[in-house]
């Protein structure tokens, strides 16, 4: 099914007709095609109710794709050449005379596909069909999927305990990442399974990185639960003590000394084409006091984002620096619950450490039980002792389990909001938080938004690291590649030099400059302490990033001079100047902080923000092993201080009981707003009625470079079905174009109306609409 077709200069190019299997169906939909590792083209398409085929054309050729539904029909391209069946239940894709270039073998394909997880357990929005596009699924969902599906264990839904699973779906539904596309969570998982492997294997990989699990239960139903987060918060938990065990219990603490103090988590970036990437997460004052980086690596391949990844890297770092295991043989009457039932796998207990001279208790996760054969012998219980959770203590035993760690953390002193160009074209810009660290043994930053400076201030972000805060030590002009920086000295309410690290340990170079592992980051201030404005009517942030691309070299004791490249992510070169401290501070700032660190703030409030120009609220707190800040812990600790008279060092910050420090309003440049818009006009408020499934809309959408060359507007029902074209139509660049018409909407539900702009440049602006019809 090929042949050979000749070119200019005689450079043949091989045509074929190929097929090739892409996964288990039925598919959801479909989001992007690689070809040899670039994207010939992207989605997403949904399937709807469709059997049929879906046909693509691409430069090379067409390609016909099979969903992969029991009802498909059979290729007719296929059975010109041969007998082939329609393959029922095999997603799979066509290439119908395809041309392969120069090369004798075909492409290597790539399928960025979407699918929801099929089962009956679960109900409601965890288990919701068009749930985050269905570009991730709900943990749980995929459990029960993986346990009653006849492809995988096909046990009866009646084997397994579905209040419980329904509470799990329900509570890792509910760690929303705000901003991110609807119902996407932070322990929203994307699995790709290629490899035959183990279904207990399987599910425990999946489910232990998210303190999930699963058991069975004495009536032998499959139940599923999870570990709380919040250890020190539980409550009624079953006591042991030593009377309760036969014999002194086995507590085996890891050497703290060899303990890692950093977790490099390999993830599925969704953001670069769903490629492998690596994210580090660093205990930055651990990695000080040991004077050493024992980095670990972890493998989440069903995790596709950086948020994601930075949440379990943090998860396994508090892991890994505190495993303690425990095991002991509990005498049968006292390993019964209040219930009268067997301690299972999954319950806490509060164990005895049996360490000498001392009561000291400890909340144990519970991992194995060895029932016995009678109720006259011991039961053996094993276990790790919860990382989030204190030590027990009695009066006699020692202060403080961790008395490195403050009792209250200080507010955050040195702090920078900006935002960046956005990452594609359809995103709006994101916004930058860098802070300095406020305490040596702060452990990351926690930066919320609203829209209003009274509002309750959502968690957007948890970013496991600080910026470097330093200034220039030479000049530094728009051409130049090699920078010359000074470390500041630390100050009450910051702590920077615990981050120098950043430079004096940093060994990359060209490569890794060329990737922006390590960014410095420089803007120039006004008299206000504000970034100045450049550019048309001031419209963008005086400031560039630039990316560090060899081992910076120590000129000093406290300045370092490195190669670097110029104007990175999306930013341009500009000259700026030095100055003596505190002036050049004053007006120019510089940043120093890995790539991975840097979180990438997002939430649907940024476009308009972008829009109109208004303003939103932001709040970054610090936060260590134990807690995080707290106005009014941090301002009963300055009355203590004042009272003691002792001084306020860092607490100096904080004004009274219920200000929080820092809370700054920031408003995203106009210059970065280069795509497309698009402006309803009618009707007049959204969301809206379709009266007999007629909408008379009116639309415009307007490009500030002049450039828009193609309008869509689509229609799609919330379950994913009904996806239609309304409008798709290529104009020559233009500034702006108008629409009227009735959009009909053919069946009761509630719809989403889609209007898309794209530019010259490829640049896309997106507006989504909700109609009820």
């Amino acid at each position: 099914m090929g042949s050979s077709k000749g070119y200019d200069q005689g450079v043949p190019h091989y045509m074929g007709t190929i097929a090739c299997v892409i996964s288990r169906g039925p598919l959801y939909g479909l989001q992007a095609i690689l070809l040899n590792g670039e994207a010939v083209w992207t989605g997403p398409v949904l399937r709807g109710s469709s059997t049929g085929p879906l046909t693509i054309s691409t430069a090379h050729g067409t390609l016909r794709i099979y969903w992969g539904t029991d009802d498909q029909p059979a290729d007719p391209t296929l059975n010109q050449y041969a007998y082939h069946p329609p393959y029922p239940g095999v997603a799979y894709c066509v290439f119908i005379n395809f041309d392969h270039g120069a090369a004798t073998n075909a492409y290597n394909a790539e399928f960025i596909c979407l699918a929801a997880p099929a089962q009956s357990l679960v109900t409601g929005t965890p288990a919701s069909a068009s749930l985050d596009e269905c570009r991730t699924c709900n943990a749980a969902v995929f459990a029960a999927e993986v346990i009653t599906s006849e492809s995988w264990l096909g046990r009866a839904a009646s084997e397994l305990d579905q209040p419980s699973f329904q509470a799990l779906a329900n509570a890792l539904q509910a760690e929303q990442i705000t901003g991110a596309p609807a119902g996407r969570s932070l322990a929203a998982v994307s699995p790709l399974v290629t490899d035959a492997t183990e279904t207990r294997a399987l599910l425990s990989d999946l489910l232990t990185p998210l303190g999930a699990w699963l058991r069975v239960t004495a009536a032998g139903l499959v139940q599923a639960g999870r570990w709380v987060r919040d250890a020190e918060a539980l409550t009624g938990v079953m006591e042991l003590t030593l009377d309760d065990l036969t014999e002194p219990p086995v507590v085996n603490f890891e050497d703290q000394e060899d303990a890692p103090n950093s977790v490099a988590v390999e993830f599925t970036d969704s953001e670069a084409l769903h490629k492998g990437a690596t994210l580090s997460v660093d205990d930055a004052g651990a990695i000080a006091e040991a004077g050493v980086l024992r980095r670990t690596t972890v493998k989440r391949p069903w995790l596709i984002t950086a948020d994601q990844a930075i949440r379990s890297g943090l998860d396994e770092l508090a892991r890994v620096g505190r495993v303690v295991s425990w095991s002991g043989s509990v005498r049968y009457p006292r390993a019964l619950k209040p219930s009268g039932d067997l301690v299972q796998p999954g319950d806490y207990l509060s164990v005895p450490l049996g360490l000498p001279g001392t009561e000291d208790a400890a909340i144990l996760r519970v991992l194995k039980v060895r029932r016995p054969k009678d109720a006259t012998s011991a039961v053996e219980i094993e276990g790790e002792l919860d990382p989030g959770a204190r030590v027990l203590e009695t009066a006699a035993a020692a202060e403080s389990a961790d008395p490195g760690t403050p009792d209250v953390v200080p507010p955050v002193m040195w702090s920078r909001l900006l935002a960046l160009p956005p990452l594609d074209p359809i995103s709006a810009p994101p916004v930058i938080a860098l802070a300095a660290r406020p305490h040596s043994l702060a452990l990351g930053l926690e930066v919320a938004y609203d829209s209003g400076a009274g509002g309750d201030f959502p968690t957007v972000a948890r970013q496991s690291g600080f910026a470097l805060p330093v200034r220039l030590a030479a000049s530094f002009g728009s051409g130049s590649s090699t920078v010359r920086v000074r470390l500041l000295d630390p100050v009450d309410g910051a702590d920077p030099r615990r981050d120098e690290q950043y430079l004096r340990a940093w060994a990359g170079g060209a490569t890794e400059g060329r990737n922006d592992e390590l960014l410095l980051i420089l803007l120039k201030k006004d008299e206000a302490g504000d970034i100045l404005r450049h550019g048309d009517e001031d419209s963008l942030e005086y400031l560039e990033v630039l990316s560090i691309a060899s081992a910076p070299a120590l000129v000093s004791t406290d300045t370092f001079q490195a190669s670097v490249l110029r104007g990175r992510l999306g930013t341009a070169a500009l000259a700026f100047t030095d100055g003596p401290f505190p002036a050049s501070w004053e007006e120019v700032e510089g940043w120093v902080i890995p790539r991975y660190l840097m979180a990438r703030l997002a939430h649907n409030d940024f476009a308009g923000m972008l829009a109109t120009g208004t303003p939103g609220w932001f709040r970054l707190g610090a936060y260590t092993a134990r807690k995080g800040y707290a106005p009014v812990a941090a301002w009963e600790e300055r009355q203590r201080r004042t009272a003691a008279a002792q001084s306020l060092a860092e607490l100096a910050l904080q004004p009274d009981a219920t200000t929080y420090v820092p809370q700054a309003a920031y408003a995203i440049p106009a210059g970065l707003n280069t795509a497309p818009r698009v402006e309803w006009i009618s009707p007049a408020s959204f969301p809206a009625t379709a009266s007999g499934g007629d909408l008379a809309v009116h639309l415009r959408w307007l490009d500030g470079t002049g450039n828009l060359s193609e309008v869509l507007l689509t229609i799609i029902k919330s379950d994913g079905t009904g996806y239609a074209e309304v409008l798709r139509q290529s104009l020559s660049p233009r500034a702006t174009h108008e629409w009227s018409g009735t959009v009909n909407f053919p069946s009761t539900g509630t719809w989403t109306l889609s209007a898309v702009g794209t530019d010259s440049t490829g640049q896309t602006g997106r507006s989504d609409q909700t109609v009820t019809r």
